[in-house]
């Protein structure tokens, strides 16, 4: 894929940020006026409005910081939906609406705000292509065959996570443990598994990995080395070497 490809795919992921973040907000608005006027008021009681306009302020606001983080969209369209959809609901009890309707309102608003962020991170990453590498996203990719193992891929470092269970007085809970590395420090290429090797990580995990057959991304650092099962090794690697190359080239 080239990079005029790539730069069409963060396009159209972006439209779908401003949809999660900006323009779900914007339709609340409009509905709650909307609701408002067919209440028989001569004007718009400006309370009413507080909220969308408040998501709209947070949207805008949390947009800029988020909008690199395909991770974060399908919660963000989650949150946006399942509260536009339950207030939107809900005040349609100006004009004798059923209220029994908030909650499963909230519910489908959520489901499809979801739905549409984890639509925008697809596009943008499926399949995953060498272009990214000359993207600002933070790409982050599962690991095969381990559960909750992701690498997730900045434009200074790399990052392993992993989620656990850990057991306390207060009961079994889970926590993330991460590994952070500069890219300055990295050496990558792909390889391929037979299957059945054990893997060792430099953070603790549930069990102790074993590896499946097929491509994987061996990411070397200072002091130790990570082999990372993965079906689109290739691309991986070669994502980070851009991202090294970018990280080593001298600020202009």
């Amino acid at each position: 894929m080239t990079a005029n490809d790539a730069a069409a795919r963060s396009r159209r992921a972006q439209l779908v940020v401003w949809g999660v973040y900006v323009g779900i907000p914007v339709l609340f608005l409009i509905a709650t006026v909307t609701i408002n006027l067919s209440a028989d008021q001569a004007l718009v009681d400006w309370k009413s409005v507080l909220i969308p306009v408040a998501a709209i302020a947070g949207g805008w606001l949390f947009r800029e910081r988020s909008r690199w983080k395909p991770d974060r969209w399908a919660s963000v369209g989650a949150i946006t939906g399942s509260t536009a959809a339950l207030f939107g609901v809900f005040s349609t009890i100006v004009i004798g609406g059923p209220a029994l309707f908030c909650v499963p309102a909230a519910v489908i608003g959520g489901v499809i705000g979801f739905l549409i962020g984890r639509w925008g991170e697809h596009q943008l990453l499926r399949p995953a292509v060498a272009g990214l590498g000359d993207t600002p996203y933070e790409l982050n990719f599962r690991i095969r065959g381990i559960n909750r193992l992701r690498l997730t891929v900045g434009d200074t470092s790399v990052t392993l996570r992993a989620t656990v269970r850990a057991r306390s007085a207060d009961g079994d809970n889970t926590r993330e443990n991460i590994q952070d590395v500069p890219l300055s420090v990295l050496k990558v290429w792909d390889t391929t598994l037979a299957g059945g090797e054990e893997l060792e990580y430099p953070i603790r995990l549930d069990r102790t990995p074993v590896s499946t057959p097929g491509p994987a991304l061996v990411v070397q650092t200072l002091a130790t080395e990570w082999i990372l099962p993965h079906d689109e090794a290739v691309v991986l690697a070669e994502i980070l070497n851009r991202r090294i190359a970018a990280a080593a080239a001298p600020a202009s």
